[in-house]
């Protein structure tokens, strides 16, 4: 079953829209470090990392996120969000959620340990894994270490090709998390959690602990039209991706 019965963008108004809580579509002139959300949530750079606007490959618009990693083990290349964003607190681990984007990789490899997380939040400052990430190229949504959820690893079996956009999503139904590659199912697995409430925050493109920073996650590439809508499973079988950017309304 597939919630999302209207065409994206091009015009098309989204049913689900006040279950938006957050809406990046990451437009803007080359080398800016104004991130605008359309729901008003505020975004900043990671520990001493330089995330800005590229205009050299879009997806959609006129800009994507750059995410270089070019200051190595002291640039953290992350844009990180409240805490909040995705569940407000432990009582609502068990809530439906859908976060999706578009991912362009520059290298399997990520800054380090073959992975290149699409969006992270570990469970405090020094452990407790999270994220929706591509895993040597595979879409993969791990929850692990002594994160108090408790531990959950759905892992696609497609290698999704560098240098080139693809469209990432996870879901929870309040059953199932899946996570779609290009629209496609991946992976399900049966959880009585979706994404975890932290303490710490959202951060797109990156998966890190404080503690243990320079065992950080960290995807080298590109992010255009980041989304995360709340209480609402929009893809539960395989889908046809978007074609333009996401409606504003």
């Amino acid at each position: 079953m597939v919630l999302d019965s209207y065409r994206h963008g091009a015009g098309g108004v989204d049913p689900h829209f006040s279950n938006v809580v957050s809406l990046l579509h990451l437009d803007g002139t080359h080398g800016s470090t104004t991130f605008t959300d359309e729901k008003g949530v505020t975004w900043g750079a990671g520990v001493n990392g330089v995330p800005s606007l590229s205009t050299s490959s879009p997806m959609f618009g006129t800009a994507s996120l750059r995410l270089a990693q070019s200051g190595g083990s002291t640039g953290f290349d992350s844009l990180d969000g409240p805490n909040s964003l995705i569940t407000n607190s432990s009582a609502e681990n068990a809530q439906l959620v859908t976060i999706e984007g578009w991912a362009k990789m520059d290298t399997h490899a990520g800054f380090q340990y073959g992975w290149n997380p699409f969006v992270g939040q570990v469970q405090d400052v020094g452990s407790g894994d999270q994220m929706l990430a591509f895993e040597s190229g595979r879409v993969r949504f791990y929850r692990g270490g002594s994160h108090y959820a408790g531990g959950a690893d759905a892992i696609g079996t497609t290698v999704a090709a560098i240098n080139l956009w693809h469209h990432v999503a996870m879901t929870y139904d309040g059953t199932n998390i899946r996570t779609f590659l290009n629209g496609n199912l991946e992976a399900t697995l049966a959880s009585a959690v979706g994404w975890a409430w932290s303490n710490q925050p959202v951060k797109i493109g990156m998966n890190m602990a404080p503690t243990f920073s320079s065992y950080r996650l960290s995807l080298v590439g590109f992010v255009d039209e980041f989304r995360v809508t709340r209480n609402v499973a929009r893809y539960t079988s395989s889908f046809t991706p978007p074609v333009a950017p996401f409606p504003n309304s």
